[in-house]
């Protein structure tokens, strides 16, 4: 790869247009100039934005996966979030709606208990005006030092050909794509659902991570996360069902929808009955132990993984997007260490292979 001309660069052909197959290229070409974004390609079955990554809330947090190992790809991640999205500003004028907000856990109910009054108690006076639901209770998660958002990118794709144990090729659509080098940046698992809706009067940068009780006594956790255009973005109910052919083929359950604007309209007022813009559902990717799978596929030269993300992709995808270009362009991961992440752990006897969580 140390040599110079365009010859001596890899072909790279990314499978999975999402996040993370998105920066893996943007890093790639910003890592080794021209010669290598003329020849790094992805590639994406549906449409570009059309499964997880862009139906995402795309809430960014600096520390909150500090007590795994995940930690420092996320740290490094969340300080490269504002640095990209200057960067696509002032390169292709595109405005990703990246900004800093503040986050909440907050606690509340459809029905209020016998003898309490609805409405917000005491001690949620630091919560915005427009959170004036049945609110029992709260409490600050983080700050504009440590939680930020970002809208979504997106993109997604095929299958490897292989020779001798070294990559040749992506086949797509029946036929081959030649590559030195493919990397899979795809796999959802997980189904969640969303809706999107667009209240009459403005909502403050306040994420709301909560939980919430039914009248029925079911609880559920789901998240509300108000954006820079004025909408606000309400995601939960998950589900663990068959994962279909197709991001197309992905079925939105209305009851589910109805749930999640339950929980909205409860906790605010002016989600109750806000026109809405979007209903969607998604897989999210999640490898068996809950971590990303980042690095080489062992015994498959040219071959790479980046996926497994859960619901933090949109968060990690800068990290991992320049960690890949490195690997690939330079032979190993240089700014964090993605050893714990290595495809390897999950193959018997491979090198670097460790116990399965």
């Amino acid at each position: 790869m140390a040599a110079t001309g365009e010859a001596a660069k890899p072909r790279v052909v990314i499978c999975g247009g999402g996040i993370i197959g998105a920066a893996t290229a943007y890093y790639l070409a910003r890592t080794g100039g021209p010669e290598v974004a003329r020849r790094v390609m992805v590639v994406e079955r549906e449409a570009p934005a059309c499964a997880a990554s862009g139906k995402a809330g795309g809430f960014l947090a600096l520390d909150w996966n500090d007590s795994s190992p995940v930690g420092p790809l996320a740290r490094l991640s969340y300080r490269l979030h504002p640095q990209l999205a200057a960067e696509l500003r002032e390169q292709l004028g595109r405005d990703v709606g990246y900004r800093t907000v503040h986050t909440w856990q907050v606690v509340g109910v459809e029905a209020v208990p016998a003898g309490a009054k609805g409405g917000r108690l005491r001690g949620s006076e630091a919560l915005p005006d427009w959170v004036d639901g049945n609110v029992m209770g709260s409490s600050e998660m983080g700050d504009t030092d440590s939680t930020a958002q970002v809208s979504g990118l997106q993109l997604e794709a095929a299958g490897a050909e292989e020779q001798g144990r070294r990559v040749t090729g992506v086949v797509v659509d029946g036929e081959v794509l030649p590559a030195d080098v493919a990397v899979v940046a795809m796999g959802p698992w997980q189904k969640y659902h969303s809706v999107v809706l667009r209240p009459e009067q403005p909502v403050t940068n306040h994420m709301l991570f909560t939980g919430f009780k039914y009248a029925s006594g079911r609880t559920v956790e789901p998240e509300v996360y108000p954006r820079p255009d004025g909408t606000v973005y309400v995601c939960g109910e998950p589900q663990a069902l068959p994962v279909p052919p197709s991001p197309a083929e992905v079925v939105v359950e209305g009851q589910l929808i109805d749930n999640i604007r339950r929980v909205a309209g409860s906790l605010a007022s002016c989600l109750k009955e806000a026109p809405v813009e979007a209903q969607q559902a998604c897989y999210l990717p999640c490898a068996p132990d809950s971590l990303p799978v980042i690095g080489p596929v062992p015994g498959v030269a040219g071959a790479f993984l980046a996926t497994g993300h859960t619901c933090w992709g949109i968060l990690n995808a800068p990290a991992t997007g320049l960690v890949m270009a490195e690997m690939i362009l330079e032979g190993k991961a240089k700014s964090v260490d993605v050893r714990p992440f290595a495809p390897a752990r999950f193959v018997r006897g491979a090198a670097g292979a460790g116990a399965r969580r």
